[in-house]
Parts: C-alpha cells; sequence; structure tokens
C-alpha cells in the first residue's frame, strides 16, 4: 500500500494578507474629516443677566457620521480690556449622537459686562465644530474695585496765573460696574474746601471709558502759592479714585 502524501502547507496567501493589512487595513481610519454638529438647545436671552458666585445650565445636542469624543465650552468677555476669570468646561462624549447639559459657573471676580458662551464639540478623530455663540450678562454685587484713573494734564507743578487758563485731561476706566460721575476740584495746599464757584461734574451714565479733555478758567481771586487739583471718579457702586496735581499760581 503506496505511503499516504501530505499536503503542502498553504502560507502565501496567509502572507499576502498580513502584508495588505498591515498596510491598508490595520491602520486608524484617518480619512475621517467630516466634523460633527451641534446645536444649543438652551435659549437663553442677551439680556440674561447673571450673578458672580451663581451658575447656570446650557442644554446642547451633537451628532457624529462615527463617534463623538468630548464637548467644551469657553466664555470670554466681549470687552477685549476685561481679564478672562472662567474656565473651560469639558465633558467626554460617546456614541454618535449625544444631548447633554454643561453647568457654567460665574467665578466670584468675575467683572460686570457681556460675555460669549461658544460650545465646541470634536469626534474621535479631532474633527471640531462650535455652536453659534451664547451672549448673556454678568453682575457683580460684591465689587469693590475702583475705576482706574490717569491725570494728564495738568503736569505736577505746572505754574498758571490767578483767573488763567488751565488744561485738565484724564483717562477713566471702569470694566466691571460702569463709571458713574468724574468731578475736579481745587484746593488749598492744606485746605479741603472747593475753591471753584461752581461745582465741575461730568455725568458719564454707565459708560465703561471716558476721555476728559477740557480747559478750566481758575478763581481770580487766587493768591501766589501752591494748590492741589484734584479729578475724582466713581462707578456705579461709588467705589472711588481720586488723583490729585500739585499746582502753583504767581
Amino acid at each position: 500500500m503506496p505511503p499516504k502524501m501530505k499536503k503542502p502547507f498553504v502560507w502565501a496567501p496567509m502572507f499576502c494578507l498580513v502584508a495588505v493589512c498591515s498596510l491598508v487595513g490595520c491602520k486608524k481610519d484617518e480619512t475621517d474629516v467630516t466634523p460633527p454638529s451641534v446645536e444649543i438647545l438652551t435659549v437663553v436671552s442677551p439680556d440674561s443677566v447673571v450673578l458672580a458666585e451663581q451658575s447656570f445650565k446650557i442644554r446642547y445636542r451633537a451628532s457624529d457620521n462615527k463617534a463623538l469624543q468630548r464637548a467644551e465650552a469657553l466664555v470670554s468677555p466681549e470687552n477685549p480690556a476685561v481679564v478672562n476669570v472662567f474656565t473651560p468646561v469639558s465633558q467626554t462624549l460617546s456614541g454618535d449622537k449625544a444631548e447633554r447639559e454643561l453647568t457654567i459657573a460665574v467665578p466670584a471676580s468675575a467683572r460686570d459686562g457681556r460675555y460669549s458662551l461658544v460650545v465646541t464639540v470634536f469626534d474621535a478623530q479631532g474633527n471640531a465644530a462650535s455652536a453659534a455663540p451664547v451672549v448673556f450678562n454678568v453682575r457683580n454685587p460684591n465689587d469693590a474695585t475702583p475705576p482706574e484713573l490717569t491725570v494728564e494734564r495738568p503736569e505736577e507743578n505746572a505754574v498758571f496765573a490767578s483767573g488763567g487758563a488751565m488744561r485738565v485731561s484724564a483717562l477713566a476706566a471702569d470694566y466691571n460696574s460702569k463709571l458713574r460721575d468724574l468731578l475736579v476740584y481745587l484746593f488749598t495746599e492744606n485746605g479741603a474746601q472747593n475753591l471753584f464757584s461752581e461745582e465741575i461734574h461730568f455725568v458719564l451714565g454707565g459708560v465703561e471709558t471716558y476721555a476728559l479733555d477740557t480747559t478750566l478758567t481758575l478763581p481770580t481771586n487766587l493768591a501766589p502759592g501752591f494748590y492741589r487739583l484734584a479729578v475724582l471718579v466713581a462707578d456705579a457702586r461709588l467705589n472711588q479714585t481720586e488723583v490729585f496735581r500739585k499746582i502753583e499760581v504767581r
């Protein structure tokens, strides 16, 4: 009885399969460039006011052609001069659809003003899409920060004549509670009584910045000597900043 012949080992097709897999089939899918979609479901009015140290929720819906990975909410002040104290809020997602809520906490140090909230969703390939910004207002009832004030004119120890003209220019800013009033006074070197016959008062009405540039007439009865010019600015919560300039009358 003739011996049985062993079948040869067929390895070539398996080798080719492994080779092909290693080249095209075993890599992570990097062809997905389709961004996810995201929409805000919570309607927040631009007139909405959130107090410092409070929080609110924003609800959104997202989807992707393959797999969602995470959502991120960024809050930023509309005024670039305001320091942003908000921190990003992130949330892990999975699947190709999600409807979730994000909680936005307003820091205790947040300044008054309008803020913009943007929710961005990322998929597993790093593609991203952002929803339309949501605008809201922050009010900080505990604001104790005085306004900023810089007096440019007159310069320290500037010399004037009694009854002469004096140019006064200053820059004031308050991005938190907004500016309310600006006043200008004239005192003797050690006195506290205003020497101007009429109050020099500028009603600012809630603006964030104000540039004062005016020419005042000094009283005609000023004796030669040193005087103090005071520029005072107050915000809506009556926080005040006062800057003095020493001037001389000859």
